[in-house]
């Protein structure tokens, strides 16, 4: 086990950022041993360089339209193969797309683990170097293990999810270089885990990422704050996350943009606290959001907005959002609707943004009926932005800690549509243990084992609990 282990890190090392093959599945062709792969300093350097990349290749748009397929916003058009099998939430071990998705994520989390294992032993970078380095390993090894918790496992929260006598499960933690069998933990292991890797990066990573210029390319102290806050958001943890995000938004040099569009990385760059970077045509990192959500070089979008969504979003004209969305073939029979955000050749994917800090610090402040009046002054910041007049929009702080938070909720749904936010939301909301009007999304209640993925039949060993078949549509 102990030389295909080395097998592997040194395949890993040699196919660098255009593999696509299954690390578990790579073969033994041309190797070199791991002491002959990973030589230096900046051998790690390259590898942590090269797992940004691959994650990049995860979060280009699919990992988000997978979510969107479980949920509500997309419409039911062109939605074929694999894409079919989420859509009606009957996700089996066995659907190709998205065990590829499974196992490039689990990759990412084996460099970052390779990598940890190597950076002590050169000396050939500086310790504030190996300090960064190994802030950024654990900021990317807890993202990617987020990722999976959200698709793969139900939230954490105050609603029983399964039999009392039983804790929820989790997703299986990979934390050493190992490619063994490992079972899944408990669903408050997995976001303790997840949050330690976090709190050890904001100690780690410098405030200024010196590679950092233009764009905020590589994970640095604040960006690491925006993903423990956002963790601790996601999993009902609303007083930590209050704490982290107080902390995070005292930062002066935060500026909201003016702009509407989230990905007009030309406009709205100021506020990516962590982005994944394109560089061209040929490098597009948004290239699943392009390719099918584009509506300007199309008749007909390959996904489109449901009308569900557009009513919802329709429902205030003041609302300048609406211009980012298209509708075709107005007044006819076949009058469908699309997003205009993503109308470019290439763009960057705006991974953590302060946009939804400020939202997460209001819904948070209201939930735990606290210090309404900056929750009301975080929620204005967005109305501000979005209305064409939005002199009668604006709270006062003085409403009612509910009013607040159904009019934080309704302001993430229209700056998110099509983001894959709103079906983490529901299941949220759901697991928190509020009853929500409508309570089901396409007939599914948020505990519904449809709104999660089956594993990946080849992780199901002896000891492991696959997640239930359950469509509920």
């Amino acid at each position: 086990m102990k030389n295909n282990i080395k097998i592997i890190i040194a395949s890993i090392f040699l196919v660098g950022l255009s593999s696509c093959a299954k690390w578990t599945e790579i073969k033994p062709e041309g190797f070199l041993l791991e002491d002959e792969a990973v030589k230096s300093g900046e051998d790690v350097k390259r590898i942590v360089n090269s797992t940004y990349d691959a994650l990049a290749n995860r979060l280009n748009g699919n990992a988000q339209i997978f979510n969107e397929l479980l949920g509500d916003e997309l419409a039911d058009y062109n939605i074929n193969g694999d894409r079919r099998e989420m859509y009606t939430r009957g996700v089996i071990a066995f659907n190709g797309t998205s065990n590829d998705n499974f196992r490039g994520i689990y990759r990412c989390i084996f460099r970052a683990n390779t990598c940890l294992e190597y950076i002590q032993k050169f000396n050939d970078i500086t310790p504030t170097e190996k300090s960064t380095l190994e802030g950024e390993i654990k900021f990317i090894r807890a993202l990617s293990h987020f990722e999976i918790a959200k698709l793969y496992a139900h939230p954490m929260g105050t609603s029983s999810l399964v039999d009392a006598n039983k804790e929820q499960s989790g997703i299986p933690l990979r934390t050493k270089v190992s490619i063994e069998p490992v079972i899944r933990s408990t669903i408050t292991q997995t976001y303790n885990n997840i949050a330690e890797d976090l709190i050890s990066a904001i100690e780690l990573l410098p405030a200024v990422h010196p590679l950092n210029t233009a764009r905020k390319v590589y994970a640095d102290k604040n960006a690491a704050k925006a993903l423990l806050a956002k963790v601790y958001f996601q999993s009902n943890q609303y007083q930590k996350s209050i704490l982290v995000l107080d902390d995070l938004l005292s930062d002066a040099s935060l500026k909201l943009s003016d702009s509407l569009n989230h990905f007009d990385s030309k406009s709205f760059n100021s506020e990516y606290l962590f982005q994944f970077v394109s560089t061209g045509t040929g490098d597009n990192r948004g290239a699943a959001f392009t390719g099918n959500y584009r509506t300007d070089n199309v008749a007909v979008p390959n996904l489109q907005i449901s009308a569900l969504a557009y009513n919802f979003m329709k429902q205030d004209t003041a609302d300048k959002r609406l211009n980012l969305i298209k509708v075709i073939n107005k007044g006819k029979p076949d009058e469908v609707y699309g997003s205009a955000k993503f109308n470019f050749d290439f763009i960057d994917v705006p991974y953590l943004l302060l946009t939804d800090m400020y939202l997460m610090r209001a819904e948070a402040l209201a939930i735990t009926n606290q210090n309404l009046t900056t929750a009301a002054a975080d929620l204005n910041k967005i109305i501000n932005r979005a209305y064409v007049d939005a002199s009668t929009k604006v709270m006062t702080g003085s409403e009612l800690a509910d009013v607040i938070k159904f009019r934080v909720r309704n302001e993430r749904r229209r700056e998110f549509l099509l983001e894959g936010d709103r079906i983490q939301t529901f299941k949220r909301i759901g697991a928190n243990g509020e009853i929500q009007t409508p309570n089901t999304i396409r007939n599914a209640t948020f505990n519904c084992n449809g709104l999660i993925f089956a594993y990946p039949q080849t992780e199901v060993t002896i000891g492991f609990s696959q997640n239930p078949l359950q469509t509920c549509n």
